[in-house]
Protein backbone atom coordinates (compact mmCIF):
# COMPACT_ATOMS: atom_id res chain seq x y z
CA UNK A 1 0.00 0.00 0.00
CA UNK A 2 2.67 2.34 1.04
CA UNK A 3 4.19 2.10 -3.36
CA UNK A 4 0.70 2.85 -4.50
CA UNK A 5 0.36 6.30 -2.11
CA UNK A 6 3.61 6.90 -3.38
CA UNK A 7 2.52 6.63 -6.82
CA UNK A 8 -0.27 9.14 -5.63
CA UNK A 9 1.79 11.40 -4.26
CA UNK A 10 4.13 11.64 -7.18
CA UNK A 11 1.35 12.08 -9.76
CA UNK A 12 -0.22 14.66 -6.97
CA UNK A 13 3.00 16.42 -6.66
CA UNK A 14 3.33 16.10 -10.61
CA UNK A 15 -0.16 17.95 -10.87
CA UNK A 16 0.87 20.59 -8.11
CA UNK A 17 4.60 21.54 -9.44
CA UNK A 18 3.32 21.56 -13.04
CA UNK A 19 -0.28 22.91 -12.87
CA UNK A 20 -0.93 26.82 -13.48
CA UNK A 21 -3.30 28.39 -11.10
CA UNK A 22 -4.93 24.89 -10.89
CA UNK A 23 -7.14 24.76 -7.17
CA UNK A 24 -6.43 21.47 -5.15
CA UNK A 25 -10.06 20.31 -6.00
CA UNK A 26 -8.59 19.96 -9.71
CA UNK A 27 -5.35 18.87 -8.64
CA UNK A 28 -7.11 16.38 -6.29
CA UNK A 29 -9.37 15.03 -8.67
CA UNK A 30 -6.58 14.73 -11.75
CA UNK A 31 -4.60 12.46 -9.22
CA UNK A 32 -7.78 10.35 -8.82
CA UNK A 33 -8.66 9.98 -12.68
CA UNK A 34 -4.80 9.54 -13.84
CA UNK A 35 -4.26 6.54 -10.90
CA UNK A 36 -8.13 5.35 -11.89
CA UNK A 37 -6.93 4.80 -15.84
CA UNK A 38 -3.88 3.07 -14.61
CA UNK A 39 -5.74 0.32 -12.73
CA UNK A 40 -8.76 -0.09 -15.08
CA UNK A 41 -5.81 -1.06 -17.57
CA UNK A 42 -3.67 -3.41 -15.28
CA UNK A 43 -7.09 -5.33 -14.45
CA UNK A 44 -7.97 -5.59 -18.14
CA UNK A 45 -4.33 -6.76 -19.16
CA UNK A 46 -4.66 -9.29 -16.11
CA UNK A 47 -8.66 -10.03 -17.33
CA UNK A 48 -7.36 -10.52 -20.89
CA UNK A 49 -4.69 -12.72 -19.97
CA UNK A 50 -6.88 -14.88 -17.96
CA UNK A 51 -9.09 -15.21 -21.05
CA UNK A 52 -6.23 -16.59 -23.14
CA UNK A 53 -5.41 -19.18 -20.17
CA UNK A 54 -9.09 -20.11 -19.90
CA UNK A 55 -9.44 -19.12 -16.49
CA UNK A 56 -13.23 -18.26 -16.52
CA UNK A 57 -15.32 -17.24 -19.62
CA UNK A 58 -16.03 -14.56 -21.59
CA UNK A 59 -18.38 -11.72 -20.17
CA UNK A 60 -17.47 -8.24 -20.99
CA UNK A 61 -19.14 -5.64 -22.07
CA UNK A 62 -18.88 -2.11 -22.55
CA UNK A 63 -20.90 -1.63 -19.85
CA UNK A 64 -19.56 -4.19 -17.42
CA UNK A 65 -16.28 -1.77 -17.96
CA UNK A 66 -17.94 1.47 -16.78
CA UNK A 67 -18.81 -0.36 -13.85
CA UNK A 68 -14.91 -1.69 -12.95
CA UNK A 69 -14.06 2.27 -13.82
CA UNK A 70 -16.69 2.92 -11.23
CA UNK A 71 -15.64 0.50 -8.77
CA UNK A 72 -12.45 1.51 -8.64
CA UNK A 73 -12.40 5.24 -8.68
CA UNK A 74 -15.26 5.62 -5.90
CA UNK A 75 -13.47 3.97 -3.29
CA UNK A 76 -9.65 5.29 -4.68
CA UNK A 77 -11.37 8.57 -4.44
CA UNK A 78 -13.32 8.98 -1.03
CA UNK A 79 -11.06 6.86 1.15
CA UNK A 80 -6.98 8.28 -0.03
CA UNK A 81 -7.54 10.76 -2.20
CA UNK A 82 -10.21 13.34 -1.47
CA UNK A 83 -8.69 13.60 2.59
CA UNK A 84 -4.96 12.87 0.87
CA UNK A 85 -4.20 10.35 3.34
CA UNK A 86 -0.88 9.48 0.48
CA UNK A 87 0.01 12.97 2.24
CA UNK A 88 0.70 12.08 5.19
CA UNK A 89 3.91 9.40 4.92
CA UNK A 90 6.07 12.36 4.19
CA UNK A 91 7.38 11.28 1.01
CA UNK A 92 10.14 13.59 -1.09
CA UNK A 93 10.42 13.42 -4.67
CA UNK A 94 13.79 11.22 -5.62
CA UNK A 95 15.31 10.31 -9.14
CA UNK A 96 15.12 7.11 -8.03
CA UNK A 97 11.07 7.19 -7.37
CA UNK A 98 10.62 9.00 -10.22
CA UNK A 99 12.52 6.04 -12.67
CA UNK A 100 9.90 3.65 -10.66
CA UNK A 101 6.67 5.80 -11.77
CA UNK A 102 7.86 6.18 -15.00
CA UNK A 103 8.55 2.21 -15.09
CA UNK A 104 4.93 1.68 -13.73
CA UNK A 105 3.78 3.70 -16.62
CA UNK A 106 5.76 2.10 -19.28
CA UNK A 107 4.79 -1.22 -18.14
CA UNK A 108 1.23 -1.38 -18.01
CA UNK A 109 1.44 0.30 -21.47
CA UNK A 110 3.51 -2.60 -22.33
CA UNK A 111 1.79 -5.18 -21.15
CA UNK A 112 -1.31 -3.78 -22.47
CA UNK A 113 0.07 -3.78 -26.03
CA UNK A 114 1.38 -7.37 -25.33
CA UNK A 115 -1.68 -8.72 -24.27
CA UNK A 116 -4.20 -7.15 -26.63
CA UNK A 117 -1.83 -8.42 -29.59
CA UNK A 118 -1.82 -11.80 -28.64
CA UNK A 119 -5.88 -11.79 -27.94
CA UNK A 120 -6.61 -10.11 -31.13
CA UNK A 121 -4.33 -12.81 -32.88
CA UNK A 122 -6.26 -15.27 -31.43
CA UNK A 123 -9.43 -13.93 -32.02
CA UNK A 124 -8.46 -13.51 -35.90
CA UNK A 125 -7.35 -16.70 -35.70
CA UNK A 126 -3.78 -15.66 -37.07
Amino acid sequence: MKAYNYLLFRIYTYYRDNGKNETENLLVFSTACVVTVLTVFNIMWIYFLCLLLDFFPHFVNKFYLFGVVFLVFIPLYNFNIKNKKFLNYNFEKDRIGGFVVVGVFFLTGLMTFIVGTIYRNKVLGL
